[in-house]
């Protein structure tokens, strides 16, 4: 995690940094998890419109995706295909959120998403979501009912951490922290970066704990070292891109269509 405050930039989530990392790694090899992975530990986390994504996809393919981790993002579905719902409701807290699971649970019995056995996913069965109060981005009103959707949805409690007063975590605002942040703690408008340092506050251990290991207390000690980047490798993504594009010429690579 140490190498991402290097290269994450304000305005894209951490699908984006990984796609940065791997600009200096090896090409994708189209093995994808053959190269070690288990397909059966499919976890997926993101920060801003990465965490959006994650949720996305772990609500959609819930039968095979077993965890989440969100930081920063809104509550699942609270748009409703509405722009305008999305910039007053969903980011900025100008009208009331809704609750959505049922609207996931009705996409489910429908055929759109992954089939729920009982009302709860097949696979997924733990979340874990970051929120700062004083996040002036994703209103932390969209943050917590995000939490309540996946508590509902899962039917397993979703862990929430909003940082705390003693490191000054609650005051991080619209980014992910960690010990090697490249911006101080408390937000401010010329941050140039979305990682901050709160002290040795280390939200992607806090999440990796919740997500793999959530009976064991959290031991910062057991941070692992920086990924070597030759263990990194691109995933290229231009053939989705091309294939969506073709088919909706009004997507852009712009600040609400991040292709």
């Amino acid at each position: 995690m140490s190498t991402i405050g290097k290269h994450v930039s304000r305005k894209v989530g951490l699908a984006a940094v990984l796609c940065a990392l791997a600009t200096a790694t090896p090409a994708d090899d189209g093995r994808g998890l053959r190269r070690g992975g288990d397909p059966s530990r499919v976890s997926l986390s993101g920060l801003s419109s990465g965490a959006v994504m994650a949720v996305q996809y772990a609500v959609a393919h819930s039968g095979s995706v077993e965890a989440v981790g969100a930081v920063a993002g809104p509550q699942w579905g609270c748009a409703e295909a509405s722009l305008s719902r999305a910039v007053n409701a969903c980011l900025c807290g100008r009208s009331a959120l809704t609750p959505t699971v049922e609207t996931a649970r009705r996409l489910a019995a429908a055929g759109a998403i992954d089939p729920l056995v009982s009302g709860k996913p097949r696979a997924l069965n733990r979340s874990w979501v970051f929120q700062s109060p004083a996040d002036e981005t994703v209103t932390p009103e969209s943050g917590r009912a995000g939490a309540a959707f996946l508590t509902a949805f899962i039917g397993a409690a979703t862990r929430l951490d909003e940082g705390n007063a003693t490191d000054g975590s609650d005051r991080a605002g619209h980014g992910i922290i960690t010990p090697d942040g490249s911006e101080a703690c408390a937000a401010d408008d010329r941050d140039a970066e979305f990682v901050r340092r709160c002290g040795a506050e280390d939200n992607v251990g806090r999440m990796f704990q919740a997500l793999f290991d959530p009976d064991a207390p959290y031991d910062p000690s057991r941070r692992a070292p920086p990924i070597p980047e030759s263990e990194l490798w691109a995933f290229d993504q231009q053939p989705l891109i091309d294939r969506v594009t073709a088919r909706h010429p009004s997507l852009a690579n712009d600040h609400f269509n991040p292709l």
